[in-house]
């Protein structure tokens, strides 16, 4: 629907679980965290994994979301032939303010069932990053919320670490 035009070229359409979910704009700070983010995990992974910015990543036969970002195994061809799948991924990170129901939601359990090892949500309002690890088919077994002051890496990557703060920017409480 989306390629034949249904839908205006700057719509923000996800594939989740069979439905296409229309998705609120990006304000400007959830842009600037996003560009942040994906910035500080290039730099800090260097060669080791792609980050990806609000590109499809295939999670099933039903769902093609377009996470704010994915961290996945580097392909030669920086997927051109396919997007990547569940499988290639060692972490999806969604940044939210007012996607906080589905992301908490819809997304978490997908992504838990898909067995993707670790997915962060970005709390911009709360100004926390949730962590959640050891995923099953409910969501995730694990969860750890990071405040302003703290550090934090993917498990994948233990010695790549971020502050919480520059993730955070100065995004202040209810501004967003």
């Amino acid at each position: 629907m989306v390629e034949s035009g249904a839908f205006s070229d700057d719509a923000r359409i996800e594939l989740i679980e069979g439905e296409l979910i229309d998705m609120p704009p990006p304000n400007p700070p959830h842009a600037a965290s996003v560009a942040s983010l994906q910035e500080a995990l290039t730099i800090a992974l260097h060669d080791r994994a792609h980050v990806r910015a609000q590109a499809p990543l295939t999670v099933g036969a039903l769902s093609q979301p377009e996470p704010d970002l994915a961290v996945v195994r580097v392909a030669k061809d920086r997927y051109f032939e396919r997007h990547p799948k569940a499988a290639d991924a060692f972490a999806v990170i969604e940044v939210s303010s007012s996607s906080l129901a589905i992301d908490r939601g819809v997304k978490l359990r997908m992504y838990g069932r898909a067995r993707i090892p670790e997915y962060w949500i970005v709390d911009l309002r709360a100004e926390v990053v949730e962590a959640y690890r050891e995923p099953h088919d409910l969501g995730y077994g694990a969860t750890t919320v990071y405040r302003r002051g703290d550090m934090l890496a993917l498990q994948a990557f233990p010695h790549a670490t971020l502050r919480v703060d520059d993730v955070l920017g100065t995004v202040k409480a209810g501004t967003s």
